[in-house]
């Protein structure tokens, strides 16, 4: 990658206030950890995120950047968020995060009692035949 498409890559993340999405979907996780570990002390949690490294993010996220999109696609979305819609875009996306991970773990848990109710109707399928009648005499 060029110099200048890394220079802008970290351009656009910082206008997208990459790290600070990052942060807020962490503190979420913590959130959920804290409840399901409530005998923990909080002091614990609180050592947890003080080592948490944001910068790190960053770094781990410009390949990515750089392999999915080119340099002038990079350019367009730097010059879209540093417009008034992008910045109040870059303001609601820590709590679409949120509460779009709140709505995909309902969703997940959903799905996973679908497939739970699927399976127990499969295996309770012994007799192998597909044609819904129970019945082992087919006259």
């Amino acid at each position: 990658m060029s110099e200048q498409k890394l220079a802008d890559i970290r351009k656009l993340l910082e206008l997208m206030n990459s790290a600070e999405l990052g942060k807020s979907v962490f503190v979420s996780v913590i959130q959920n950890f804290r409840q399901m570990y409530d005998d923990v002390p909080s002091e614990f949690w609180d050592e947890v995120e003080k080592e948490v490294n944001y910068d790190r993010l960053i770094e781990l996220i410009i390949p990515v950047y750089d392999k999915n999109l080119s340099h002038e696609v990079i350019k367009s979305a730097i010059e879209f968020y540093e417009t008034k819609n992008g910045q109040e875009l870059v303001k609601a996306l820590p709590q679409i995060s949120q509460e779009s991970m709140a709505v995909g773990n309902t969703w997940g848990m959903e799905l996973g009692q679908l497939v739970v109710e699927k399976l127990s109707l499969y295996q309770g399928d012994d007799d192998g035949d597909d044609d819904g009648d129970d019945d082992e005499d087919d006259d």
